[in-house]
C-alpha cells in the first residue's frame, strides 16, 4: 500500500536523491506485494506481516537502507562488491549509483526469510 506521507518525505530531496529512494522504494514494493509503507523514526518503512523490516532513508550525501544484520550486510558486500558502504548495519549507497535490483531484491528475499525463522 502505498503512503502519501512517504511521498511528502521523498520530496524534501533534490532529483537525484529522490530518484534513487523511489527506485528502491518500488523495487521492496515489487518484491513484497502485500507490503504496506509508512513513516516511521522519522523514515521510510516496509511492514511484512504487520511488522517493519526495512527502511529507507535520505541524508545529505548518501541514502540508506537500515533493518538488517551484520551477517546479511556482510553477505551484500561480499556478494555485490562496490555497491554499498557499510556502516555498523546500515547500508549506504550513493544516490548516483544506487544498488541493483538484484541486490535490493536478494535483501529482501533474505530479510523475509530472517523474520520468518523467528
Amino acid at each position: 500500500m502505498v503512503s502519501s506521507e512517504v511521498d511528502e518525505y521523498l520530496a524534501q530531496f533534490d532529483e537525484l536523491t529522490r530518484s534513487a529512494l523511489q527506485r528502491v522504494r518500488q523495487i521492496i514494493m515489487s518484491a513484497i506485494p502485500d507490503a504496506e509503507e509508512a513513516i516511521s523514526y522519522k523514515i521510510i518503512g516496509f511492514k511484512f506481516d504487520g511488522k517493519f523490516i526495512l527502511y529507507i532513508s535520505g541524508w545529505k550525501n548518501h541514502c540508506s537502507i537500515h533493518g538488517t544484520s551484520k551477517v546479511l550486510t556482510k553477505y551484500l558486500q561480499e556478494t555485490y562488491p562496490g555497491q554499498l558502504k557499510l556502516s555498523g548495519t546500515t547500508l549506504q549507497f550513493d544516490p548516483a549509483k544506487p544498488p541493483s535490483e538484484d541486490l535490493i531484491r536478494d535483501l529482501v528475499d533474505r530479510r523475509i526469510r530472517l523474520y520468518l525463522q523467528g
